[in-house]
């Protein structure tokens, strides 16, 4: 058992052994246990906005998926996602989980919107979405709902819309809107700070959990190079090689 967020380890090895995400549809229901009702009441009832790198460390996919895990269990209103690879996508699979598994934690709005076109969403993502069987557009239980915002997703300025319309959904206010960001850990990150700089300009609460990336240089999560087309944040400076 993973005491910091009541999965046991079958779940977990599941969920590593799984990054492509194609087993998920044939995966038997999970239960999450809680370990009691809510965890501090810090999310309940919230719009909650997801943000974070697209790179993020394969080894920090279990810190995203035990923090929406817990923040599930505090029963938000909504959870809003950005459709990128990485962190975004470690989002999505802990909602659809929870969507499908034998609990009462089910009962909350799943959104995720998109700057473009969903045929122009990373493939981690796109893969995720599939496998989830969640019904797009749909109703009840097991729908996604899906904005596509129909952005040039050449352009930085895109991402950056993106944002704003998803902390737009939220509510732009303390009251209703908490934007859950997994900042990089000791490394700097150009968009995942912009969205935590806006959400404390409109005075949104912010709630940052701490997770490693890979180096810019190096392949992101899916195993290639980082590229602005595939990435919801956008992480490399707008003047630099390659993002435009």
């Amino acid at each position: 058992m993973y005491p910091q967020d009541g999965i046991d380890g079958d779940q977990h090895t599941m969920y590593d052994g799984i990054h492509g995400f194609g087993a998920f549809a044939a995966a038997s229901p999970l239960c999450f246990e809680p370990r009691e009702k809510g965890v501090n009441g810090s999310f309940a009832g919230m719009r909650v906005v997801i943000n974070g790198p697209r790179n993020l460390h394969p080894e920090d996919r279990k810190i995203v998926f035990s923090k929406m895990v817990e923040v599930l269990r505090d029963r938000p209103a909504e959870v809003i996602i950005g459709g990128a690879r990485g962190v975004d996508t470690a989002a999505f699979i802990a909602c659809a989980k929870m969507k499908h598994a034998d609990n009462d934690f089910w009962n909350f709005k799943l959104t995720v919107v998109l700057p473009g076109h969903l045929g122009e969403a990373p493939p981690e993502f796109c893969d995720a979405l599939r496998a989830s069987q969640l019904i797009v557009n749909g109703q009840g239980r097991y729908a996604v709902a899906l904005v596509e915002l129909s952005q040039d997703v050449s352009h930085p300025a895109s991402y950056y819309a993106r944002n704003a319309v998803m902390l737009g959904r939220a509510g732009w206010s303390a009251t209703c809107a908490v934007l859950l960001s997994f900042t990089p850990n000791g490394e700097t990150s150009d968009a995942t700070m912009a969205m935590l700089e806006m959400a404390r300009r409109e005075r949104v609460r912010v709630v940052e959990e701490p997770v490693r990336i890979f180096p810019e240089a190096g392949p992101g999560a899916s195993g290639r190079a980082p590229s602005v087309a595939d990435d919801a944040n956008v992480e490399e400076d707008a003047d630099a090689p390659g993002t435009r």
